[in-house]
């Protein structure tokens, strides 16, 4: 049968150009997918394999992601990384043991992880595809399984030339969707040999029917072979992206658990034991063997060479090719609707402008289809104004199209300098606001695919003045900014670093506005980075930001320095105009402390991050009529910033150079501001 169906494929193939349109179960597909299962199921069976020892080594991270849209990337709170012995046996027998293992923990968290997600998958999961000890999904037949076409459409979308370690091989792109969209079945891509049709990757994600667990939003998984011996296909690195949310309550809280496997030394048929595979799959060597694992070098050194020598994979490109294929969004095992809001601070606030203000919000995603939407409704005690939001989006394949309306209180800066709790806090309690407020009032669409984001919209500020009493402290004025409506337009541009929230950081945005005020056209460009690279115990990071406007720029998109969150000891937001930029850089490292457990959750770390750090700001062209002046020379503070309880809380003590004044910010790490 194997036979049969790979010369009919090489026959159909031969005739075929390096480029095609999609077509749904050519005959020319089913001839391929019918080679590829042959070839697969030969492999695990009588095709001259009988048994291999190898070695994997890799890396498991526990991620999270905050804020509004997910806008930010991801950062790791705990990372693993482990070394494993690996034996497989004819007809289909594995073992996996676990030699060296090893963990670094950035933020509290007690994650505990399945078993198979801390080994590799040596069998590309048979027939039917298990995760997470059967709880996340199980009983997914594999689209490349006897079975498979009663399940699945098939389409070739493209030739292309893979590079491999040692050799670039051609294949053919295969885009894999299930004829049921309600199924339990895998969304994918799988990349065939065009000599073998041997499976050399396969990039897949699943329908919403086959997860299990309410919390899982998706699932992304990406296999590659390589050739051994010159005979055999066989895993040569694999990567797994789990994505949670709460099933409950949608906020933009994620939590993320990312695998990363690199195999090799295979030891092909030298009579693997029968006692090996005794017991569970993956099992673990004693502690003291594990401690006593030889490493050569430091966790984030290993993690930094990894991802010099092979970029972590894009899993956001991933997920978007597989949006194409599904011909909407990516499936969701997320409820339909729930309650929520855009953070912990838009269901409950205090500043100035409104005094106590309680909001509630709720969503509508459905697991299938390209529609979702959202509103939230908010109330402030002290102004006794309504305010609200709603989006509708529309998301065909890897694009989405979002209508957004809003009324609500909103902040002047572009980068929030403090996490919404302690500001809250702050106002109610010290008479400390830091904010700048006007009413935002907008209709408008917004067009976002990968890092570009387009958009269009009219809008309007409407001024806001200070109504509420603070427990102790006077409260400084509100600047009145107001406008009429007028249209605006948006173009956003961003760039992540390859290996951004796992190895080295590095992320760069550039956004431009124009719009018409008044009949006075104007344009508003700011461009602004982030970059942060870990050796050992060393760290350096840096970012900044760099704003030009014309003369014609509306008053509420003023570029602010000063104070909390960008120059400690200098009065907040006494600099603005319309051209500034703001920079900031840390070089420090973590000093070893021993840890006190906090309960079984949190331990005060450790270590503690200790750096000097030196800040620059600097504006020119203020708007008429407001308290911003421009800086005239460079503004600058010097200080320390001091990142205890795994750094979960950030102190920093500045001077200003200028006028010798000091400066004390006490907060909870940027990293959880978005959800705060």
């Amino acid at each position: 049968m194997m036979k049969y169906s790979f010369l009919s494929f090489l026959l159909l193939v031969s005739m075929a150009g390096p480029s095609r349109a999609q077509e749904w179960n050519s005959d020319e597909v089913r001839a391929l997918v019918a080679a590829a299962t042959a070839s697969r199921n030969a492999l695990l069976g009588t095709g001259g394999l009988s048994d291999y020892g190898a070695s994997a080594h890799g890396f498991v991270f526990f991620m999270a992601q905050v804020g509004e849209g997910f806008s930010d990337p991801p950062r790791v709170v705990k990372v693993d990384q482990l070394e494993l012995e690996v034996y497989w046996k004819s007809p289909n027998r594995s073992k996996q043991r676990i030699v060296g293992w090893r963990d670094q923990v950035e933020l509290p968290t007690e994650i505990r992880y399945h078993r198979d997600h801390l080994g590799i998958v040596q069998n590309n999961f048979g027939d039917n595809i298990r995760l997470g000890d059967g709880t996340e999904a199980r009983d997914v037949v594999h689209p490349l399984s006897i079975t498979g076409p009663t399940i699945y459409d098939y389409a070739i979308v493209d030739s292309v030339s893979i590079r491999l370690p040692d050799r670039r091989i051609d294949v053919l792109e295969v885009s894999i969707k299930p004829k049921d969209e309600n199924a339990a079945a895998v969304i994918g891509s799988v990349f065939l040999g065009v000599s073998d049709a041997s499976v050399v990757r396969f990039n897949f994600s699943f329908t919403a029917g086959a997860y299990l667990d309410d919390s899982l939003e998706d699932i992304t998984i990406a296999l590659e072979n390589e050739l051994w011996d010159g005979r055999f296909w066989l895993p040569r690195r694999q990567e797994i992206e789990i994505r949670r949310r709460s099933a409950a309550f949608d906020v933009p809280l994620r939590g993320i658990i990312r695998a990363r496997w690199e195999l090799g030394a295979y030891r092909l048929n030298v009579g693997v034991p029968d006692s090996i595979f005794s017991g569970h799959e993956i099992v673990a060597a004693p502690v003291a063997q594990r401690d006593s694992f030889p490493w050569q070098r430091s966790l984030q050194e290993e993690i930094n060479a990894a991802g010099d020598s092979e970029p972590f994979l894009d899993f956001e490109g991933v997920r978007s090719s597989l949006a194409d294929v599904a011909g909407k969004k990516l499936p969701t095992g997320l409820p339909v609707s729930r309650f929520g809001a855009a953070s912990i601070s838009e269901l409950a606030r205090f500043n100035r402008v409104e005094g106590l203000s309680v909001g509630l919000g709720w969503s509508f995603k459905p697991s299938t289809g390209s529609m979702a939407g959202a509103v939230v409704v908010r109330y402030g005690f002290d102004d006794a104004e309504p305010q609200g939001r709603a989006t509708l989006s529309f998301s065909p394949g890897a694009s989405t199209f979002t209508l957004n309306a809003r009324s609500m209180v909103t902040d002047i800066g572009d980068h929030r300098v403090v996490s919404g709790l302690l500001g809250s806090l702050l106002a109610q309690e010290a008479g400390r606001d830091l904010g700048d407020y006007y009413r935002l009032q907008l209709f408008g669409v917004d067009y976002r695919r990968g890092g570009l984001q387009l958009g269009a919209a009219a809008q309007r500020a409407l001024g806001v003045t200070v109504r509420a009493n603070p427990v102790r402290g006077v409260y400084r004025n509100n600047p009145f900014l107001e406008t009429a409506w007028h249209p605006t337009v948006q173009l956003g541009l961003s760039h992540v670093g390859s290996n951004y929230g796992v190895g080295d950081e590095f992320l760069a945005q550039v956004d431009v506005e124009g719009g018409v005020l008044d009949s006075d056209a104007y344009l508003r460009v700011m461009g602004s980075f982030e970059f942060e690279r870990k050796t050992g115990a060393g760290e350096v990071r840096a970012s900044g930001w760099v704003g030009v406007a014309t003369d014609n720029l509306p008053a509420y998109r003023t570029f602010v320095v000063g104070g909390w969150g960008t120059l400690p000891g200098e009065s907040f937001r006494r600099w603005g105009g319309r051209r500034a930029f703001f920079t900031t850089l840390e070089v420090g490292r973590t000093l070893p402390l021993p840890g006190i457990p906090v309960g079984g959750l949190v331990s005060t770390g450790q270590g503690v991050f200790l750096a000097p750090f030196v800040s620059v700001g600097w504006t020119a062209d203020p708007p008429v009529g407001f308290e911003w002046r421009p800086t005239g020379s460079l503004r600058g503070v010097v200080g320390l910033v001091v990142e205890p309880l795994n750094g979960l809380l950030r102190i920093m003590v500045g001077r200003n150079v200028s006028e010798n004044t000091f400066g004390l910010t006490v907060d909870v790490t940027e990293r959880l501001w978005g959800v705060l």
